[in-house]
């Protein structure tokens, strides 16, 4: 035993309650047994509980030695099954030992606070029609903390205790109605028990969905099931079923359709209306304000991408030793803020206009000391006034080109690099898009002044501060490249011998226009018309279906950022082209590139030739190339470099490294943390947890996500996406932002 001194201490109630039986099923999993049952006796239980243990005959060795010495504990039954009944059986055995008592199930891979009977117990005989109890949990389904439905891990920089010490002093005489308890812990009326009968042994056999079964029968004798909200019990979950988990649901979902048909509607209801959000609201916002952390607002757009990327990695890297606040447009006239961090679930949502005066307040209440903006994308031009209004500086990272130009990346009707004309061209341009009637030099002028008020003005990389520069001279720019790449990448390698056929070029990512979709369908063409021994890969998709022969062009479609670097090592491409037509401000899919020490080729224009200065086994060619020069290049490296061994000159820019540090340099000394009020933090829980729609809001933001739906099925079709491809780039982009509800 890790602690021999463990004793069952009592804790008094109030009231006359049934006594109750705590009935722990064991099959598997000694470690998390242990520490169940530790946890278990150490929790102050009340005077006439009893803790019944009901031994499965599981598979591990030191099981019957470690329910031994838990057997002579005072008020600890052990009850050995004859041979391994399943754990729905077993549960059974224990509800029968004392009739006289209330049931409670715990799992043995559960970890319970102090004094967390009580508080069901209370729950429960608050009503007399109330059947069963489920406390929160980081893995309960429909009772999951902090994300909702999903398995989490306990929150980062708390411990059981301390968090259901939150959940106690927020939630206190709080609960909901739910659907059906969860069985990982689940306090049992003795009445219901006796009118209901047992779990059903025959259907649910070696265990999932007996409980679901239990309470849909009771609820259909008029019982109620609760969530308790003042009480948080640790779950780890599936380890008695390891290995089948998905299985044993799915099956369980079947027959409980079968046996109570409309199971699945009844639950997916209260899913999507989801009672116990302002619930979990209330301990965020409290966790928020017990971190005693310095408190940063992030602002950006809702579109994702590398600035939503970035952002996430900026929260996560700081995680420890800031509270990062996420705010962007949910909707036209809705504020979304949340709490960006891996994990958390908090959001809160504001009207733009009528909740303007509140969202002021809360980001003072919350203790914010300085603001961020990444992207303003969606968000009215008020939203700049925010940091001014709530007292606090502000940062800007420039992700691309929108305070230079309104179209965002300064390309031209062609998907191409514009050049950069001069004004008079700038506004030519401008009249052609739809809903842009800003004269170029007003637009300017209006983010020069943004620009200056900044604290710091930050960029990814020498050449956007350089462009930033040509049309604000007087802006101070920090280049702050993003802390992907947080050691030196491997020293890039051939991966191919000398004469193998054909010569790969890989390409990677979601390909529009302007990131060189059409010259790898261009280049593909050519080269299969030319009889050349090429091969173009391209890990992502193209903004259509790339017409090129399947012979020449693969393509992998969609794919998930963690599995990149394993499809990069599968082509065994002998270079990785980057092709963009656009001033890339960095490129995620480059880093990508970079790490896996690959050969690589990268156009003239942008962030790219900087960001590969001085590398071994780099290529730069002309963006303004055709296919056929293209195509001319890939050949000159195959036949003088990649056959013969020798690698290039290193691209040589005059570009010193950075001396920007993330680590020393993001968070400054005066970040220190402000002192945030929990209680009056609760108020928006209360109000804020759900976004609020009038029926012209919700009637455009239901068509909206119709359109999108409809859109991503027909973007998958050939011939649609090809008619998709004639549609103007303006009118593509208007439509765009119409469907993503960023238009105000």
């Amino acid at each position: 035993m890790d602690n021999p001194d463990l004793s069952l201490a009592s804790s008094p109630l109030q009231g006359i309650y049934r006594p109750v039986n705590i009935i722990v099923p064991i099959y598997r999993g000694v470690a998390e047994t242990r520490r169940c049952l530790e946890r278990l006796l150490s929790s102050q239980l009340p005077d006439d509980c009893q803790i019944t243990l009901v031994d499965d005959c599981g598979p591990d060795d030191e099981m019957p030695t470690l329910l031994a010495a838990f057997a002579k504990f005072p008020r600890v039954t052990v009850l050995k099954n004859p041979h391994n009944l399943g754990f729905v059986a077993s549960v059974n055995r224990g509800m029968e030992q004392l009739p006289e008592y209330d049931a409670l199930l715990l799992n043995a891979d559960t970890e319970v606070p102090v004094a967390w009977v009580q508080r069901l117990q209370r729950t429960l005989y608050a009503a007399p029609n109330i059947a069963t109890v489920t406390p929160f949990s980081n893995n309960a389904t429909i009772c999951s903390y902090p994300r909702f439905c999903q398995d989490n891990p306990i929150p980062r920089g708390t411990t059981l205790d301390a968090l259901d010490q939150i959940f106690q002093h927020v939630n206190t005489g709080l609960d909901i109605d739910i659907p059906t308890a969860v069985g990982f812990c689940m306090l049992i009326r003795r009445e219901c028990l006796n009118a209901i009968g047992l779990f059903n042994v025959q259907l649910f056999g070696r265990g999932y969905g007996e409980e679901n079964d239990f309470c849909m029968r009771a609820a259909a004798k008029g019982w109620k099931h609760k969530l308790c909200a003042n009480t948080f019990v640790y779950h780890a979950g599936a380890v008695s079923f390891a290995g089948e988990h998905d299985t044993r649901v799915s099956d369980a979902l079947g027959v409980l359709e079968q046996q109570h048909p409309g199971y699945s509607i009844h639950i997916r209801k209260h899913v999507l209306a989801d009672p116990a959000a302002k619930l979990r609201q209330r301990v965020d916002l409290a966790r928020l304000a017990a971190a005693r952390l310095p408190v940063i607002l992030l602002i950006s757009h809702d579109l994702g991408g590398g600035v939503l990327r970035h952002v996430h990695e900026l929260a996560n890297q700081f995680a420890d030793t800031a509270v990062f606040l996420l705010l962007r447009a949910s909707t036209a006239h809705q504020i979304e803020l949340s709490w960006c961090r891996e994990h958390e679930d908090m959001r809160l949502y504001f009207h733009r206009q009528r909740d303007w005066p509140e969202l002021c307040a809360f980001i003072k209440t919350a203790g914010v000391v300085r603001a961020h903006f990444h992207h303003w994308l969606g968000l009215a031009d008020d939203i700049w006034q925010l940091p001014s209004q709530c007292k606090v500086p502000y940062d800007v990272t420039i992700h691309d080109y929108h305070a230079i130009c309104p179209r965002i990346n300064l390309i031209d009707r062609s998907g191409r690099y514009c050049g950069e004309p001069d004004s008079r061209a700038c506004n030519r341009c401008l009249r052609q898009v739809p809903r842009i009637a800003e004269n170029i030099d007003d637009w300017r002028e209006k983010w020069r002044l943004r620009l200056s008020a900044a604290a710091r003005v930050l960029t990814p990389s020498h050449d956007v501060a350089l462009r930033l520069r040509r049309y604000f001279p007087e802006l101070t720019c920090t280049v702050a490249p993003h802390p992907d790449i947080v050691c030196s990448p491997p020293i890039p390698a051939l991966r191919t011998s000398k004469h193998k056929r054909p010569f790969t070029v890989l390409v990677i990512g979601a390909l529009s226009r302007m990131k060189g979709g059409a010259i790898l369908e261009a280049c593909a063409v050519d080269a299969a018309k030319r009889n050349l021994p090429f091969h173009f890969a391209l890990i992502g998709y193209a903004w259509r279906p790339l017409l090129a022969p399947a012979n020449m062009l693969s393509v992998t479609g969609k794919y998930q950022e963690a599995d990149l670097p394993q499809l990069i090592e599968s082509t065994d491409a002998d270079i990785v082209w980057f092709p963009a037509l656009w001033p890339e401000t960095y490129s995620y899919t480059l880093s990508a590139a970079l790490k896996a020490g690959r050969p690589i080729v990268v156009t003239d224009l942008g962030a790219l030739p900087e960001r590969v200065v001085g590398r071994a086994w780099t290529w730069v060619g002309d963006w303004r190339w055709t296919a056929q020069e293209w195509n001319d290049f890939f050949i000159q490296i195959r036949e003088q470099n990649i056959l013969t061994f020798q690698s290039p000159e290193p691209v040589n820019r005059p570009f010193a490294p950075s001396a920007w540090n993330w680590a020393t340099d993001y968070l400054m000394d005066e970040y220190k943390p402000a002192t945030s009020d929990a209680n009056a933090l609760l108020v928006y829980a209360d109000v804020h947890c759900k976004l609020r729609l009038n029926l012209v809001d919700r009637t455009l933001f239901s068509l909206r996500r119709a359109t999108f739906l409809a859109g991503l099925k027909l973007r998958r079709h050939p011939l649609s996406a090809r008619l998709a491809s004639l549609v103007p780039v303006e009118l593509q982009h208007r439509l765009r932002r119409w469907i993503l509800g960023s238009l105000s």
